[in-house]
């Protein structure tokens, strides 16, 4: 991204933003409510346009304007996430299928929910 400004009206929420993210780096995109975060995002995602600057990309040593729509690796994780009434092996893969349920556990350790969720946590229902 390169001399970045995006603007709602008459207030701007980037001003001549500069960001450089080189292949296989991971970002993540914190700060507080209406900093831009979400706007950013949407800019590099090509949901927005910027009124100055530009996004490229490079892929394969060429740079394009191409949105990263295009690309099965980027993410954005929305604001208000959706939640099925489901179990939660369901609500984390989107899947009732069993044959990741070692991994789905681990995740649960991870963020110390094993415990507090008692026997059998991915059948819970939500």
């Amino acid at each position: 991204m390169e001399d970045l400004t995006f603007a709602y009206y008459d207030k701007t929420i980037l001003s001549h933003f500069n960001l450089n993210i080189k292949s296989g780096d991971k970002v993540l995109v914190i700060g507080p409510s209406g900093s831009g975060k979400s706007t950013l995002l949407e800019i590099i995602h090509g949901f927005l346009m910027p009124q100055s600057g530009q996004v490229t990309l490079e892929a394969n040593n060429k740079v394009t304007n191409q949105s990263l729509t295009e690309f099965d690796s980027v993410s954005i994780i929305q604001q208000d996430p959706v939640i099925f009434n489901e179990t939660i092996r369901f609500n984390v893969s989107f899947s009732n299928d069993p044959s990741h349920d070692q991994e789905l556990m681990k995740l649960l350790d991870q963020l110390n929910l094993v415990e507090e969720l008692g026997a059998q946590p991915l059948d819970l229902m939500i």
